[in-house]
């Protein structure tokens, strides 16, 4: 299977690209805020480098969230809009699968998802699988199994408890060639980043 993989959903800006299964190339950065400027150049780098990559592609893979507001909303459009130019689907990734795949930690522990100020999305994991719901938490809520998050958060941290770690295209890649069959998505309009909470944006008095 061929496909282009997408990572906007914190700090990492990446795109990856797979052929027969196996990645052959991998644009990827540590660029905070700066997903919109990169990712389509990244993108085009990727694209102009094999010329039979946009006629081989059987789907677009992007982290679907939670994370980065902005991040996430121009991964997935990047995505959708690829994948409607070539009548292909979109394989979305969930976030703490993708940074659950890095981690070391045994037993039971979050990963979590920076959104804001002290404010994380957190999910319970126990041998590699989720338990029970995501939820969206302070940070100090979380005191009761070690944590694991990606490198934005930690400026958060006061815990001895913690593993820094990081999403990236090539992950998002991998999960979505492993759940291909049962992930992919064709009606791309009910295609929206998987947020665990309503922003409330207000204009400044």
């Amino acid at each position: 299977m061929n496909l282009i993989a997408i990572e906007s959903s914190s700090n990492q800006c990446g795109v990856a690209y797979f052929k027969d299964d196996a990645l052959q190339l991998l644009q990827e950065e540590e660029l905070p805020r700066q997903q919109a400027r990169i990712l389509p150049v990244f993108l085009d780098k990727v694209l102009n480098s094999v010329s039979e990559i946009r006629s081989d592609l059987t789907a677009i893979a992007v982290n679907i969230g939670p994370g980065s507001y902005t991040g996430l909303r121009i991964g997935l459009s990047l995505a959708k809009g690829l994948a409607m130019a070539l009548s292909i689907p979109v394989v979305p990734v969930n976030g703490f699968l993708i940074l659950a795949q890095t981690c070391s930690l045994n037993g039971h522990y979050y990963i979590i998802i920076h959104s804001h100020k002290n404010l994380v999305h957190a999910q319970l994991f126990a041998g590699g699988n989720a338990v029970g719901d995501p939820r969206f938490c302070t940070i100090d809520e979380l005191v009761d199994h070690p944590i694991c998050g990606c490198k934005k958060d930690d400026q958060l941290i006061g815990k001895l408890n913690y593993i820094s770690e990081s999403p990236s295209a090539q992950l998002v890649g991998q999960l979505a060639l492993e759940h291909f069959a049962d992930w992919q998505v064709t009606q791309l309009h009910l295609l929206k980043p998987a947020y665990l909470t309503q922003f409330n944006i207000r204009k400044r008095p």
